[in-house]
């Protein structure tokens, strides 16, 4: 006849009775008994989806316990929108474990969520695009200098290159709708 196998599982916990996780005790070679954690129940813990939630055995009900734990969790200022690492088990006032979604986003009370300021995200859009034209008004400004040699027609077609991005952004309603011209 084969060895009979006998599985004990225990729940591993910390001094202060936080759930570690199950543990599979081994038999006593001394004394055929069982080896186990220095803190542990046989009480199943309940199961628990929630992220960012700790588990904690009181040895004098004989109960669990479920508290927050967000500590090491990134949270986001609801003032500011910079993040940074929980050092407590709660989340700080004025804090929150909702990412914001752009660098636009501004926290909103009553959403209880952020909100994208469209008026700033723009503004940006409209900055980038002036920055991009004089840019490439820039690179092409040597076409411009008295002593450049070129055609005719190639002359007229950087001045023509050159007026377009002239009209950028002023000629368009929408940062989303610019039409650059195609490079010379």
């Amino acid at each position: 006849m084969g060895k009979k196998i006998i599985r004990k599982i225990v729940y591993a916990l910390t001094e202060n009775g936080e759930l570690i996780g199950e543990h599979e005790c081994q038999p006593d070679p001394l004394d055929g008994g069982w080896l186990y954690p220095s803190y542990y129940t046989e009480i199943t813990p309940p199961p628990t989806e929630k992220k960012n939630k700790k588990l904690i055995f009181n040895k004098i009900t004989e109960s669990w316990s479920e508290f927050n734990n967000f500590i090491g969790e990134q949270i986001w200022s609801k003032e500011t929108g910079d993040t940074k690492i929980c050092e407590t088990a709660d989340i700080p006032e004025n804090y929150t474990i909702e990412q914001p979604a752009t660098v636009f986003d501004e926290w909103n009370e009553k959403k209880a969520g952020w909100v994208t300021n469209i008026e700033k995200q723009t503004e940006a859009k409209w900055m980038q695009i002036r920055a991009e034209r004089n840019a490439l008004l820039a690179a092409s400004d040597w076409t411009q200098l008295p002593d450049v040699k070129l055609a005719e027609k190639e002359r007229a077609a950087y001045n023509k290159y050159r007026q377009t991005l002239r009209g950028i952004p002023q000629n368009y309603d929408d940062p989303d709708e610019i039409v650059w011209p195609d490079k010379i």
